[in-house]
């Protein structure tokens, strides 16, 4: 039994910080869900799960999430999802400069992990710790008015998220890292510092990641691609042999193996960083 899945546009002002709302049900089952998995995207995700709680599968290493709010950081593998019986998670998709603005602590720290909120920014939690209701219409007024004082960007965030909108322009460009790194004014070094320290992956490890998410979409919109060889061609991999092997480094299976209903996927194929 699969939870139902919902998902709720961001509203203005809060593009810039928030991609989406998505919402696992599980509220009424008295059984856990079968397993479905969540894909790297580029965005890390705050998580607001209320029952039994969530177990989750980080590349082999499983966490179970009781009641409460969660910061996931980057993640480079897909993550398996069980929802426990009478369950809920609303989930806020967050632009991937986002958790550098809510602690001072290394992104780094929670690179394919998930860490309690109140340990990266106790105030946010505690700004936070009433909403654990199961109405998510409600909920979300109430992150709208938490995140409304509680973010605090700089120059490195900005950097970082003028880089992102760039990285998503590249791919349709076949630009490089080198590129990025021209137009940019940083050097390659301060890049990888900044990226270490504010993403945890580097611009190239999330290059790779945004890349690869293009392809699961037309994966998933099959109707688009006729073989795996034009699907390789088409986001600019350097033959099959390459596509596959990164295909597999993430997902863990062959791209001929890809099953949408396996997955937690958007309900449309629209997908960037870029401003709306």
């Amino acid at each position: 039994m699969l939870p139902t899945y919902r998902e709720i546009a961001t509203r203005q002002p809060y593009q810039d910080t928030i991609q989406k709302f998505w919402i696992l049900d599980h509220g009424f089952n008295p059984v856990s869900s079968s397993p479905q998995c969540a894909i790297p995207n580029g965005c890390c995700t705050l998580a607001l799960i209320s029952g039994n709680g969530v177990s989750l599968t980080f590349a082999e290493k499983p966490i179970h999430l009781a009641a409460g709010i969660y910061l996931s950081g980057q993640i480079t593998q897909k993550v398996s999802i069980v929802m426990k019986p009478y369950s809920k998670a609303i989930m806020v998709q967050l632009k991937p400069w986002v958790p550098s603005m809510m602690t001072n602590a290394p992104i780094n720290w929670f690179t394919n992990d998930v860490v309690s909120l109140e340990l990266v920014n106790s105030p946010l939690y505690q700004t936070m710790a009433n909403l654990k209701g199961v109405d998510e219409t409600i909920v979300i007024d109430q992150v709208y008015d938490a995140f409304a004082g509680s973010l605090h960007p700089n120059t490195d965030t900005h950097f970082i998220q003028w880089t992102f909108n760039h990285l998503q322009k590249g791919l349709i460009n076949q630009e490089t890292i080198a590129d990025l790194v021209r137009r940019s004014g940083y050097s390659q070094r301060r890049m990888e510092q900044l990226f270490r320290r504010l993403i945890g992956p580097t611009a190239k490890e999330m290059q790779r990641i945004l890349q690869l998410r293009q392809v699961v979409s037309d994966l998933h919109h099959r109707e688009q691609i006729t073989t795996l060889g034009e699907l390789a061609y088409r986001h600019g991999y350097y033959d099959q042999a390459h596509f596959t092997r990164a295909y597999q480094r993430v997902l863990g299976e062959l791209p001929s193996a890809f099953r949408s209903q396996n997955y937690l996927l958007p309900v449309t194929p629209h997908f960037d960083f870029l401003q709306l």
